[in-house]
């Protein structure tokens, strides 16, 4: 779940229900802080929430802010599930959902992707906790599923689509090529009848 869900925009607040069914999901009675989750194609991702009656307020709905890892008592540790996926996420590609709650308000505003910075103990109240620096993406990373194809680009990004058969087969690495060449010859009995024709044989 590396797309934002269609239904998702930034600036926007959900109910627990609405989340569970935007990401394909459950969070059983209450939502926790930290929730690492796999999609259907087990891709990682994570969703995070926090809290104005908890100890943030409104700062962390902009730039870099500090986040507090998982475990309510005794010492955390970077082995519990929620503090091990923040960790990875690190080190990898796996995204960061951001969510928070207002008070009084029953729902939860969509932050958007965060980036998890560094993390490090500390003390606090007599134990140790663990604290991520997490900083938010900029609208243009954020990405949106709009189509099945994938992410859409802006139109001021966008390549100039091939004019010709020529300058597309130009844009196709060797083994693009006869990838697609065996498409098209399981696909058009005419086209495979064609490249024997002019080169008398087909592409594996």
């Amino acid at each position: 779940m590396g797309r934002v869900p269609s239904d998702i925009e930034i600036g926007e607040a959900f109910s627990q229900e609405e989340i569970e069914t935007a990401f394909d999901t459950g969070f059983g009675y209450r939502i926790s802080g930290i929730n690492p989750r796999r999609d259907k194609k087990d891709n990682r991702y994570i969703l995070v929430f926090a809290n104005e009656d908890g100890p943030y307020s409104d700062s962390v709905t902009q730039g870099s802010f500090e986040y507090i890892g998982e475990g309510l008592s005794g010492d955390q540790d970077e082995d519990s599930p929620g503090n091990s996926a923040l960790i990875d996420a690190r080190s990898s590609d796996i995204p960061v959902h951001f969510f928070y709650k207002r008070a009084p308000d029953q729902d939860w505003e969509y932050q958007g992707l965060v980036d998890v910075v560094e993390y490090e103990f500390r003390e606090s109240d007599g134990r140790e906790v663990l604290v991520f620096t997490l900083e938010h993406k900029g609208m243009d990373d954020d990405i949106h599923v709009s189509e099945p194809g994938g992410p859409k680009a802006d139109k001021d990004d966008e390549a100039d689509p091939p004019e010709t058969v020529e300058d597309l087969l130009d844009t196709l690495s060797r083994e693009q090529l006869q990838e697609f060449l065996a498409e098209e010859c399981e696909r058009s009995p005419e086209t495979r009848d064609r490249l024997f024709a002019r080169f008398g044989d087909t592409p594996a």
